[in-house]
């Protein structure tokens, strides 16, 4: 599977150094790749990249938001979840190595409106999900 650069590297809110692997090797070793890092105010860690979140990351060219992050349990916080909808909503697709999928999670817009974004292809998490 191809998924498709420009990325958007996800922090969010993380507090965990290492749990932030995915997104800290794709900023060092394709950095070319990668337009911005989207992080909350609370997470004190930084990858160097441009700040921004998903509408502005789509205006600078982003196609895929990275959620390259990982905490225990795989499983997505509630946080979380509205960023990946968001990025969909903006028209980006949506990369994720988590354990649950995106469908499977405690989204209502996701279990009741499963083809609720049509326009992203939503890689990571299989097409039927949002």
């Amino acid at each position: 599977m191809t998924i498709p650069a420009p990325y958007l590297l996800y922090l969010g809110h993380s507090d965990d150094e290492i749990g932030l692997k995915t997104s800290r090797g794709l900023a060092a070793f394709r950095g070319a790749d990668c337009v911005g890092e989207w992080r909350h105010s609370d997470c004190p860690f930084t990858l160097g990249l441009p700040q921004m979140n998903a509408d502005t990351a789509r205006a600078a060219g982003a196609r895929t938001l990275v959620l390259g992050i990982a905490n225990p349990g795989g499983r997505f916080p509630g946080w979380m979840i509205g960023d990946a909808l968001a990025a969909i909503r903006a028209g980006l697709n949506v990369a994720c190595g988590l354990h649950e999928r995106l469908r499977d999670s405690n989204c209502s817009t996701c279990a009741t409106r499963p083809r609720a974004f049509p326009s992203a292809t939503v890689a990571g998490v299989r097409a039927t999900a949002c």
